[in-house]
Order: structure tokens, then sequence, then C-alpha cells
């Protein structure tokens, strides 16, 4: 009975992290699709950073990876990047706004398919880490 009790605990506390990174995919989305409607500049200023510190860390993520959206992820980055921001016409930040909101869709189901977190690390049976490729 200790085993099964054991076993539920290690499998919830391996799904909270895949739980909280889709839910902080999803808050991206939203601020994302929300950014297509007019709003005043903090907004779109938040959006930059809200959106490049997300980016950063599912890049960081993927990296040891063989996934392709790390790239698109480092994109993502260093066009919404707030410190040497990137001046573009409205008309291609929603281009990019609706874009990089489909980009973090795709990471959130993802991630929701498998019930981990992207990039996230399998336990191999002698103990030694493992990427998940996906």
């Amino acid at each position: 009975m200790m085993t099964n009790e054991t076993d539920s605990q290690s499998i919830r506390s391996i799904s909270r992290p895949a739980k909280d990174a889709q839910v902080a995919q999803w808050l991206v989305v939203a601020v994302l699709l929300v950014a297509l409607f007019p709003m005043q500049y903090g907004y779109y200023t938040f959006v930059r950073w809200a959106t490049t510190l997300a980016a950063i860390w599912i890049t960081l993520r993927l990296w040891p990876t063989n996934s392709r959206l790390k790239f698109a992820f480092v994109a993502v980055a260093i066009a919404f990047n707030p410190i040497a921001p990137l001046y573009f016409s409205r008309a291609t930040w929603r281009f990019l706004d609706a874009g990089t909101a489909i980009l973090f869709a795709i990471a959130a189901i993802r991630s929701s398919r498998t019930g981990r977190e992207i990039g996230a690390v399998n336990e191999a049976e002698d103990g030694e880490a493992v990427r998940v490729k996906r």
C-alpha cells in the first residue's frame, strides 16, 4: 500500500511542472492574442518581455533535444527582444503576434499530449537522465 501512495505522489510531482509549463504557454498565447487589438504602448512593452522570457525558457528546455522548434523560439526571442527592440509596422506586428501565438499553442499542445513539460527529462532504468526527443 505504501508503494502506491509513493508512486502516485511521484506521478503528481512529475506532472506538476508540465501543467505549470502549459499554463505559462497558454498565458503567453492569451497575451499575444490580446495584443492584436489596439492597446496602450505599455501593454506592448509587457508583451515583448513576457514573450521573450517565455521563448528563452522554452529554447533552453528544447536545446538538448532534436526538436526544430527551438530555432523558431530563438527567432521569437530576437524579434520580441525588449532590450534591443526591432521596430516593425503595426500590420507586421499583428502578423508576428498571431504567428507567435500559434507557435506557443503548438508547444503547449505538444506538452499536453505527452503529459510532460516540453523538453522534459526521463530517468533511464540505470538512473541516468535521458532527454525526451520530440
